[in-house]
């Protein structure tokens, strides 16, 4: 077993989706996090990681911050442990759709 898979195994996870989307290129989407928008959801929760799994396709992942880019495959897991805020898409040189808009 992987040290990763010991560390998970001893956590206590719980969850919840806020966004299950599907994207047509071209696309860019800049997510902000924050404790304040979860906390109605997840009443008690002492932490929250922010993530997001790709199940199909391809993009890219960047902090707002930061010119460096990931590319992420369909079955990568970006976690962002400090809430930060970020850019992903098919082109992150597009104008970014804010992700809270995105939500119903």
């Amino acid at each position: 077993m992987d040290a990763l898979s010991d560390v998970l195994k001893s956590l206590r996870l719980e969850g919840a989706v806020y966004l299950n989307a599907e994207f047509t290129a071209p696309w860019c989407v800049q997510s902000k996090f924050g404790l304040a928008s979860v906390k109605a959801r997840l009443a008690g929760a002492e932490q929250v990681l922010f993530f997001h799994f790709l199940t199909e396709g391809r993009c890219k992942v960047r902090l707002v911050d930061s010119m460096e880019a990931l590319d992420v495959a369909a079955g990568d897991l970006v976690i962002f442990p400090n809430q930060d805020n970020h850019v992903m898409g098919s082109d992150l040189h597009l104008a970014p759709v804010e992700a809270a808009s995105l939500i119903g």
